[in-house]
């Protein structure tokens, strides 16, 4: 299962996701930097009934984005979020803190530390959804879309690869300048 985070960092802890949601044991493995001791924690009740889980850290904790299909449409994604409250040694202290299931959504790209989600639609539209602005999940979001779907042609995002972090630097990708003849002439 891939994950758009392999790992997280939450309060000097790294976690890693379940490296299956079909494996019977499925447990988040961490790794607590100061101490250095690792060990792992079961997820296996949380995860029931989804296709695909995946990592982030939401607002200082870590957070589960759980998938799964609506009436097994693979048209139709459903998402929970879940966050751990407490990172002591209750792992059964999760809640949901909100569902994401939009009409004409083909996948969520990318979850921000806000908690704000970044969606991809069939035309190759974006919309950045802001969940603490809507009190109910918002399942009839009206996309204008046609009903009677016909074949479409694959959208090129549909390849588009998400960049979710992004560090400061006084090196400019607009201020560096290279002579790429002077370059090939070299070699």
């Amino acid at each position: 299962m891939a994950s758009p985070h392999a790992t997280v960092c939450v309060d000097d802890t790294i976690y890693w996701p379940p490296r299956t949601i079909k494996d019977d044991e499925k447990s988040i493995v961490e790794l607590n930097l100061v101490s250095g001791q690792m060990k792992k924690n079961a997820v296996t009740n949380l995860l029931i009934g989804y296709s695909e889980v995946y990592m982030y850290r939401i607002k200082g904790c870590l957070s589960l984005c759980c998938m799964k299909y609506v009436n097994g449409d693979y048209n139709r994604p459903f998402y929970d979020i879940w966050r751990l409250k407490k990172h002591d040694d209750d792992w059964g202290s999760w809640e949901k803190i909100f569902s994401l299931n939009i009409k004409g959504m083909m996948r969520l790209l990318w979850l921000h530390e806000t908690g704000k989600c970044l969606v991809l639609y069939k035309e190759g539209q974006l919309m950045l959804h802001d969940p603490s602005q809507h009190e109910k999940d918002i399942d009839d979001f009206d996309t204008q879309e046609n009903e009677q779907e016909s074949e479409e042609e694959e959208s090129p995002l549909a390849y588009a690869q998400v960049v979710g972090e992004y560090a400061e630097s006084l090196m400019s990708p607009y201020g560096i300048l290279y002579d790429y003849d002077s370059l090939l002439s070299r070699e």
